[in-house]
């Protein structure tokens, strides 16, 4: 009886044991395929093309890198944005039907936490986009793009140019002062106005 009983008590043990070591590991695939889900992990690529923040404009600049990246057989462009990864994976597939060989990959996050411009590969990017953000005011939107380039310029050793979008031309010069020479600067509403200007001659 003493045997049996050992036994049984053994048994018991065992399936205890075996039912948590199947939840440790039923947790730890739930919370990586979550993870995935949302956009939480890190970015293999290298030598891509990074975009920061999300606009209006994101769309047509990733066609546009598409048909660029077309003559050499496709590239990576990589997007982080404090935005949902599902809503902008789905806004941008269905606005773009041909890629041309270029793979876009989509991550959320901050584009000012240094935790999240590594795991999009921000130092190994050949080439690193900062859009601006067109539901703030344009001195808070430029506030925000001078965060992300003093982020890029001083933590990391970037490979590639940076290119940012302000909204004010006003602020300009404090881009250029943190950004150096790394930094190229395109102020779109002036931009367009020199371009309505020319037109009109």
């Amino acid at each position: 009886f003493f045997e049996r009983l050992v036994s049984l008590v053994l048994t018991i043990c065992g399936m205890l044991v075996f039912g948590f070591l199947v939840g440790i590991v039923t947790d730890t695939i739930s919370e990586k395929v979550d993870q995935l889900k949302k956009g939480k992990s890190a970015v293999l690529e290298c030598e891509h093309t990074l975009i920061l923040n999300w606009s209006n404009k994101v769309i047509p600049v990733i066609v546009e890198l598409c048909l660029a990246n077309e003559s050499v057989g496709g590239d990576t462009i990589v997007v982080l944005a404090e935005r949902d990864k599902e809503e902008m994976e789905q806004e941008i597939f269905q606005s773009i039907t041909n890629f041309r060989n270029t793979k876009v990959v989509v991550r959320s996050g901050s584009p000012i936490l240094s935790t999240d411009l590594r795991k999009v590969g921000a130092a190994s990017a050949r080439a690193i986009i900062v859009m601006s953000q067109e539901n703030l005011e344009p001195d808070e939107s430029d506030a925000l793009a001078l965060r992300v380039t003093l982020c890029l310029t001083t933590m990391f050793k970037l490979n590639g140019h940076v290119t940012v979008e302000l909204s004010d031309v006003d602020n300009r010069h404090l881009v250029e002062l943190v950004g150096r020479r790394k930094v190229e600067i395109i102020v779109s509403h002036d931009l367009i106005g020199r371009i309505m200007i020319q037109c009109a001659r």
